[in-house]
């Protein structure tokens, strides 16, 4: 959240454009919520079945009853304009890391998992959906948790089986990633990029 707070408060500066903010439906705002709001001016939000700019399908969180859908079926979301309302939340609603979106994004032969700060109980509550997922040419897993030891269970990444795994990881990030979780993605047989090792990753 402080990575993209400083993102939106200073993106002239880094050339990037935003164009939505987007976060997990029932979130409960806070001080980073409404520093994000400040800085951007509006925040969307989105659940299980959501589909984002036609590539990006919501898995995570679970539907929290505000919006009604039927089996599979996948909304399309206007992100321009809408502001927060403030849901009602239901009483298994998640806080903090494991409330992070969890998406499957989708472009050609490439598929990448987005699985934000969620743990291995997520993960076990993911699986199959996960199993679900049609396999691309290149299938690349964002490694929840920045690598954290309490998550990318061995059964999840048997389940995911990526070609390739991506650790968002620098300098004074609480130990990350945990050799533990590096030795289980090794025995997984995927293929490890780690920012604080090669820096930005680009998937083409």
């Amino acid at each position: 959240v402080s990575g993209l707070i400083e993102l939106l408060e200073n993106r002239k500066l880094y050339g990037i454009k935003v164009n939505a903010v987007v976060v997990a439906e029932g979130t409960e705002p806070d001080d980073n919520y409404m520093r994000i709001r400040n800085a951007f001016g509006e925040i969307n939000e989105a659940g299980a079945g959501d589909l984002i700019d036609g590539v990006f399908r919501v898995i995570y969180p679970e539907e929290t009853g505000n919006q009604e859908k039927s089996g599979n079926e996948h909304t399309e979301k206007d992100y321009k304009g809408k502001d927060y309302t403030g849901n009602n939340h239901s009483e298994n609603d998640h806080t903090g890391n494991d409330y992070s979106l969890v998406v499957d994004y989708r472009d050609g032969d490439i598929e990448v998992l987005y699985t934000g700060d969620i743990g291995m109980d997520v993960e076990e509550n993911l699986l199959e959906e996960v199993q679900r997922l049609d396999r691309a040419k290149l299938r690349v897993l964002k490694c929840a948790h920045h690598g954290s030891k309490y998550s990318s269970s061995e059964e999840f990444l048997a389940v995911y089986n990526p070609d390739v795994t991506v650790i968002s990881s620098g300098r004074n990030n609480y130990g990350h990633p945990s050799p533990v979780t590096l030795l289980r993605l090794k025995r997984a047989g995927t293929r490890i990029i780690r920012t604080d090792t090669y820096g930005a990753v680009t998937v083409r």
